[in-house]
């Protein structure tokens, strides 16, 4: 029933805007100016083709009207770079942060809505993971791969439970903590430290707004300089606003 409803409205628009055109407009006052002067109508040919053309565009204008308007429903909502926020219940500086056993790595986000439409059903999700590359990395030159963040993604994903549902209102702000599900173990702190692991912080959050249903997605990878500063270097997938939420 809603689709027929919404295709006579559809075609009603349509109807609308092709009389519109039609019956005024610069071409048409083009059109009349020509056969006045020229005290000749126009032919039959040039009137079907002038009601063809002025059809096209009614259907343009229909379909714009609706695509603006769903446009305007559509609620972004932004995750904001993260920066490593404690180190087993103690706070993190920029440098000097040691990776030991027992810690637990916790990452802080700011969740932003953004949009004059509330985000429904929002539901979020945040984690670290460890990747283990198997052998030594320049931490300096070291680039993330989509190989990689796929792998370290799809176990995120299954990893950690979603937070929600939650309706927010638009410039609505929350906190998402990214903590790892356990203590680092001492195999894997040996090994963020001699750089042939890597720390992957990922978040993602999915909401339904007037436009249909999106999703955000974060993933940054935390390489380990010898000179111990925690520098978070963007992945290159799983990371930006999709149009389709993938549950």
């Amino acid at each position: 029933m809603d689709y027929l409803r919404d295709m006579v409205l559809f075609l009603w628009s349509v109807l609308n805007n092709w009389a519109g055109y039609a019956t005024g407009g610069v071409i048409v006052a083009l059109v009349w100016l020509w056969s006045t002067l020229r005290q000749k109508p126009p032919s039959r040919n040039v009137g079907i083709g002038l009601a063809i053309f002025f059809l096209f565009f009614a259907f343009f204008n229909a379909w714009r009207d609706q695509y603006v308007k769903v446009l305007n429903q559509i609620t972004f909502i932004q995750i904001t770079s993260p920066a490593l926020a404690g180190l087993g219940g103690q706070p993190a500086t920029t440098s000097h942060v040691e990776f030991v056993e027992g810690i637990v790595p916790k990452v802080m986000f700011v969740q932003t809505i953004n949009g004059d439409y509330p985000a429904i059903d929002t539901v979020a999700s945040a984690g670290i993971e460890i990747y283990d590359l198997g052998k030594a990395f320049d931490p300096m030159t070291f680039h993330s791969t989509k190989e990689i963040e796929d792998a370290v993604w799809n176990r995120f994903i299954s990893d950690y439970d979603k937070l929600g549902p939650k309706t927010w209102q638009p410039h609505d702000r929350a906190i998402l903590a990214a903590s790892l599900n356990r203590t680092l173990a001492k195999e894997e702190a040996d090994g963020l430290t001699s750089h042939t692991k890597l720390m992957y912080v990922l978040a993602r959050a999915s909401w339904s707004d007037g436009a249909g249903r999106h999703e955000q997605r974060f993933c940054n990878y935390f390489p380990y300089p010898p000179q111990q500063q925690i520098i978070s270097s963007e992945c290159n997938s799983h990371i930006g606003f999709e149009q389709h939420a993938k549950e």
